[in-house]
């Protein structure tokens, strides 16, 4: 299944961390060469991340967070990262880092999101628009490369038409796929 990739556009708040502000700057770049790191005990930065780009009514199947990073100052460092939508409901926790960075840079990936805030309802990407992700390390001190969540989503039209598989359907008079809500009433 083909997936979106969508990173962080804007830093709501942060301290202690370094650079001291826009944050997103240096974890939107997908370059391990450009990163963050903590320079308090203290820290937490709150990122903005980007909209989905393209998919329309394309069928959400799941997403995932995903944190680049490594330890700073000393080893046993993690973070935990929390998903919020739009609307400004909170997911669940996400600790990354196991029982601590490595000197390793690492890709810690959250388990597979499949439905909105609420546990039941389906995605679609109106709802990942908006979403925002607020990190609070641990006091040991980490480096982050990347933050970002990779949106996973289903190709062709939804529903059959005329006897026509909807993985076969590309488009429809031009249409694309991800923009197909309806074929005359069908």
């Amino acid at each position: 299944m083909p997936t979106q990739i969508i990173r962080p556009d804007g830093t709501n708040a942060q301290s202690g961390m370094n650079p001291a502000s826009n944050i997103h700057g240096k974890l939107n770049d997908n370059d391990d060469n450009t990163f963050a790191f903590q320079n308090n005990t203290s820290a937490i930065y709150k990122l903005a991340l980007a909209d989905t780009s393209g998919l329309g009514s394309a069928t959400i199947e799941k997403f995932v967070l995903s944190f680049r990073g490594a330890q700073d100052r000393r080893p046993g460092a993690t973070v935990v990262a929390v998903l919020i939508d739009a609307a400004g409901q909170v997911y669940s926790d996400i600790t990354f880092g196991g029982s601590g960075f490595t000197g390793t840079t690492t890709t810690y990936d959250s388990s597979d999101i499949t439905t909105q805030q609420d546990g039941s309802t389906a995605l679609d990407a109106s709802y990942l628009d908006g979403l925002n992700v607020n990190i609070t390390p641990s006091a040991d001190g980490h480096k982050v490369m990347d933050v970002f969540v990779t949106i996973t989503y289903s190709e062709g039209y939804g529903n059959k038409v005329i006897d026509v598989r909807n993985t076969n359907i590309g488009q429809v008079i031009g249409i694309s796929t991800a923009n197909i809500s309806k074929v005359i009433g069908v």
